[in-house]
């Protein structure tokens, strides 16, 4: 074969133009192409935007990619991130990495797993938003936000030497496939609660628990408290503690609307707080009991109130008012008018 193109290279891949097609496994290389036809031009310009290119006609001659001929040889340097029009998963590990880099971005290389805690919540969220409004462009972005969390928390583990990111494949895989015996064993279920009972099961086998309590104990304390209660009180209930139908649950729930209206009546601030806790807790059982999410419906009870607001507000700038300057009474007109909109 011809000397290859005096490019210096570490990374060649020589392949015939017609079996072009995997682009993105391709992207990290320097392509050399045999028998460069106007199919593997073609693929190459759905990844690439105009670049460097050489083609051999006796000898190398430069070109771009856009006006390259048809030839027995072409070589493509591999293209810098700026040239691409689409990445890979292992373009944002390779991007990341480089950003944590010496010559990198300053606060990426600052950064550590425990800095990063509240960004992962945050876009964990921003998910949820962007799912809850059925926006593809907004899940699309958000989707990529959550998942740079993910790699940022294996690239700066792996820096310090506990984990990278095969141990997280290691991990997951081998968790679906232990957890998913009614697939990948012996285990029967017939329909999605059944299918959750068989994870769950595989899971307590997993992590060895001995007792309900400690199953309950393993629910974390990161999550919020709305579901963090709901996901307890699941679990409890899988073992046997719960109500019998919907009326002891709401019975219970004025029992603790009683003693929280003692508490205030009678009591100090933190046995008020005690009791408001144990209203919360019951008002999530309710939830859970109802098959509702606590947390989803919160959150349309908090969005509902903010759209009401909005149209008070509204009402009282057109009669040239505010809100600080209207008894309770009036507001309290305005407020039933805004409660029509919905």
């Amino acid at each position: 074969m011809q000397a290859l193109v005096p490019i210096d290279s570490k990374k060649y891949l020589v392949l015939d133009g017609k079996t072009l097609e995997k682009k993105d496994a391709l992207l990290p290389y320097d392509l050399l192409i045999t028998d460069f036809c106007d199919g593997a031009k073609a693929v190459l310009e759905t990844c690439l935007k105009d670049c460097e290119a050489f083609y051999f006609d006796g000898e190398w001659i430069k070109a771009t990619l856009y006006s390259l001929p048809t030839c027995d040889k072409a070589f493509i340097p591999k293209q810098s991130y700026l040239n691409k029009k689409h990445f890979s998963y292992m373009d944002c590990v390779d991007v990341l990495d480089f950003l944590r880099s010496p010559n990198g971005c300053p606060w990426d290389k600052e950064q550590t797993s425990h800095s990063i805690r509240t960004n992962i919540i945050e876009e964990a969220y921003e998910l949820v938003d962007a799912i809850d409004l059925n926006s593809v462009p907004k899940m699309i972005e958000e989707t990529g936000d959550l998942l740079l969390q993910a790699v940022f928390v294996f690239l700066m583990e792996n820096a310090r030497g506990t984990f990278g990111e095969q141990e997280v494949y290691d991990g997951l895989c081998g968790k679906l496939i232990s957890r998913h015996t009614h697939i990948f064993g012996c285990d029967r279920a017939t329909d999605g609660n059944s299918a959750l009972d068989v994870w769950e099961a595989n899971k307590n086998k997993e992590k060895h628990f001995e007792s309900h309590t400690q199953n309950l104990m393993d629910v974390p304390n990161g999550m919020t408290a709305l579901m963090r209660a709901q996901k307890v009180g699941k679990r409890a209930s899988k073992a046997g503690m719960d109500w019998q139908d919907v009326d002891g649950v709401i019975a219970k729930c004025l029992e603790e609307l009683a003693e929280l209206t003692f508490a205030i009546q009678e009591q100090g601030k933190e046995e008020v707080e005690k009791e408001m806790g144990d209203l919360l807790f019951s008002i999530v059982n309710l939830c859970r009991f109802l098959d509702v999410s606590a947390e989803i419906a919160l959150t349309g009870a908090t969005n509902k109130f903010i759209r009401r607001f909005e149209r008070v507000e509204k009402m009282l700038k057109r009669e040239g008012k505010n809100f600080e300057g209207c008894d309770a009474a009036y507001l309290d007109k305005l407020w039933e008018e805004a409660k029509k909109g919905d």
